[in-house]
């Protein structure tokens, strides 16, 4: 592949196994979506490694750099973030962090208001409400945690929910009609959030965990 061109990374580490996506001139070339259930830190380089080399890439032909700032496990943000801020320096390329809610938000083109959902722990989940009107997308409230076991009373209410595909077996009776069930691959969420979307950035970490 010619490098004549301009090359997005997308970086998420922190949900189930975690996903990177390549992007070259705004279009998603090539990806890969983990396939264990834990994001593990010493596959991340490796496998942006394999991604670049099969694309005849390096990490010095990469323009611009996206990694999610949350939610998901605080080990997986914190690798996710300290590994792109160390490459985004090493390479001199810029770095944008971005709220993996908001990004998977902005691609819900139907509902007027709906929730979306991750999991961030064991039988624990974030849930962030949004409204869309046209193009605008409003934030009806923060991250904050929810046992899994309650998503189920939410979508009851009438609640529409974007949800992650690894906690969907979790919710028992839900009306389908309610549910609209998120592609695991949350890097391409990012990356289309910066290039279609011009996602505002959200610099500070997303811990989200169980309420005490």
């Amino acid at each position: 592949m010619s490098t004549n061109g301009n090359f997005l990374i997308a970086i998420e580490s922190a949900i189930g196994g975690g996903s990177i996506s390549l992007f070259s001139d705004n279009f998603h070339i090539d990806g890969v979506v983990g396939a264990t259930a834990v994001s593990r830190a010493e596959d991340l380089l490796p496998t942006l490694d394999q991604i670049l080399t099969r694309n005849g890439l390096k990490f010095a032909d990469i323009s611009q750099l996206v990694v999610s700032s949350g939610p998901g496990s605080f080990t997986g943000i914190r690798i996710g973030l300290s590994t792109a801020m160390g490459l985004a320096a090493s390479c001199g390329v810029q770095l944008r962090r971005v709220s993996a809610l908001k990004a998977i938000a902005l691609e819900q083109a139907t509902a007027n208001e709906f929730a979306v959902v991750l999991p961030v722990g064991r039988d624990v989940a974030c849930i962030q409400r949004f409204s869309r009107s046209g193009d605008r997308l409003t934030e009806l409230s923060g991250p904050e945690s929810v046992e899994i076991s309650r998503l189920g009373d939410l979508a009851g209410t009438g609640t529409s929910l974007m949800i992650h595909p690894s906690i969907v077996n979790s919710i028992d009776a839900v009306n389908s009609t309610s549910l609209s069930v998120i592609d695991p691959d949350i890097s391409g969420y990012l990356g289309r959030s910066v290039i279609i979307h011009g996602i505002d950035e959200t610099p500070e970490p997303l811990f989200i965990g169980k309420q005490k």
